[in-house]
């Protein structure tokens, strides 16, 4: 949950719904802060396309670091809507697949983070269509499906025995399930609001909405938390 509390530290919202901090940041700090996002975000970007390069080239090596810089995120990702097991099988497949088709990745066009989330999303869209489809034959042949239905969620979130976590499990578990995925988005991988926009297939201010709504959900527990 480190993303959640650098992201709500650093006020990166606020700047993109509200302008700046309540209560809190002078403008030259808000400024300083947009401009070091922005070359951390280039930076990122640079080092993308040298992957990409590197992936386009058939580097193995390269593709095992960029499997290793992505997969638990993806997989955090995923979860949000599928199961755990569901969620690694997903991201197995597209970080493989986007290997398989290396050769169609555009160094100087394509941005790799945002890429990879929107494959993510994608096939976590049609499990849960094939899913419902199974249930429903399974339902008018009055077979039970197994491993379908409703179940928990999230079948390991209760066997942390951090309090903190538990607590902010909570507080998340409150939001929408598109609140978390633009909060992750942004917060987490520091996507602008365009390409959380287009992971998503949301509208800009769509994404502003579900932001500004998700984090003042947060606001009184994260304020407490970080006060402690």
């Amino acid at each position: 949950m480190l993303w959640l509390f650098k992201g709500w530290h650093a006020g990166s919202f606020d700047r993109d719904v509200v302008g700046r901090r309540v209560g809190g940041r002078h403008a030259e700090d808000v400024q300083s802060a947009d401009r070091e996002s922005t070359a951390t975000r280039e930076r990122e970007r640079d080092r993308e396309r040298e992957w990409i390069e590197g992936l386009r080239a058939g580097s193995v090596d390269v593709f095992e670091t960029v499997f290793g810089a992505y997969a638990h995120r993806l997989h955090h990702f995923a979860r949000l809507w599928v199961p755990a097991d569901v969620a690694e099988d997903i991201v197995q497949d597209v970080l493989f697949d986007m290997w398989q088709r290396r050769g169609e990745l555009k160094p100087r066009h394509d941005n790799l983070t945002g890429y990879l989330f929107a494959a993510v999303r994608n096939r976590t869209i049609d499990h849960r269509r094939h899913s419902k489809t199974v249930e429903r034959t399974a339902a008018a042949s009055g077979d039970s499906p197994l491993g379908m239905g409703a179940g928990p969620r999230h079948p390991d979130a209760d066997m942390s025995a951090d309090e903190l976590h538990r607590a902010v499990d909570a507080a998340l578990a409150t939001l929408s399930v598109l609140q978390r995925a633009v909060l992750m988005l942004r917060w987490g991988q520091d996507l602008p609001m365009g390409e959380i926009a287009r992971i998503l297939e949301i509208s800009e201010n769509a994404v502003k909405l579900h932001a500004s709504r998700g984090r003042q959900a947060l606001a009184p527990l994260l304020e407490v938390l970080l006060d402690r």
